[in-house]
């Protein structure tokens, strides 16, 4: 089996051939607009805003919320979840160049949340540009949008593209994945205000979907050498002390594991 991954690239309904940014996918405004907060109120049944805001002011008394939008997301994307793009963002971008889009319910849930930036060049031509922010190890770049929020969603982003995307010609959207009702509503919603949305790369990945047992499996897609090796590396570790293979479905001392997992690793050619 494979997941099919999108990138997208949107263009401003308006169209006009002597005026570069009525073909930007998200239209003019100040450059200094995009670090401020601006809403763009929803108008269907999913009523919410959309903000804009230095990932940096997101206090960590969010994340709680943050957390509860990854359980009920419709496309789950575990590389936007709070313990892994905060971490990131901090390593990657700590003087909060990246942004946090959000769409709130009027209660305040949180509803939708995606990183944004603002990026100079589209490969290798300086062509500016609007771009969900992905780093090198991020391989999934779906928003996190609660169920049933998708339309409200990229209607917010891209009415608050519209009015802040200073010099910025379209908003690029990667490794988006196909044949999911976010992507889905997003091309619905292109066509719907007349926008041009371009698939501009498709890739497929390898995903492993076994009937097998995990026994059978292993018999079939290891030599038989190779498992009596690892028999061999089984006994030898075992003479250290008694081993066991846990499986654990809660957090329980989570940071420890963490901690051992990373000190091991930092042991072996990984650490040099």
């Amino acid at each position: 089996m494979d997941q099919r991954i999108l990138d997208f690239r949107m263009i401003s309904p308006r169209s006009g051939a002597n005026d570069l940014n009525d073909h930007a996918l998200i239209n003019t405004a100040s450059a200094s607009a995009f670090t401020g907060l601006h809403r763009a109120m929803s108008t269907d049944a999913f009523a919410a805003s959309f903000a804009v805001a230095p990932w940096t002011d997101c206090a960590a008394e969010d994340c709680a919320q943050w957390d509860a939008l990854a359980r009920r997301a419709a496309s789950p994307n575990p590389f936007f979840e709070s313990w892994s793009l905060r971490p990131a963002l901090a390593h990657f971008d700590p003087h909060g160049r990246v942004k946090l889009g959000q769409l709130r319910r009027p209660d305040g849930t949180l509803s939708a949340l995606i990183p944004i930036e603002r990026r100079p060049r589209y490969g290798r031509y300086p062509i500016p540009h609007l771009a969900s922010w992905l780093h090198a190890n991020c391989f999934l770049g779906a928003p996190l949008v609660a169920n049933g929020g998708e339309t409200a969603f990229w209607r917010g982003l891209l009415e608050w593209a519209d009015h802040h995307a200073g010099s910025a010609l379209f908003l690029h959207l990667a490794a988006m994945p196909l044949d999911e009702p976010l992507t889905d509503a997003l091309i619905a919603l292109c066509e719907a205000q007349g926008r041009q949305i371009a698939l501009v790369h498709r890739e497929e990945r390898a995903m492993l979907a076994s009937q097998l047992s995990p026994a059978d499996y292993l018999a079939n897609a290891v030599p038989g050498k190779k498992r009596k090796e690892y028999r061999r590396q089984h006994a030898r570790l075992s003479e250290q002390g008694t081993l066991a293979f846990v499986r654990q479905s809660d957090d329980a001392d989570l940071s420890g594991w963490i901690d051992h997992f990373l000190a091991l690793e930092a042991q072996g050619w990984k650490g040099r």
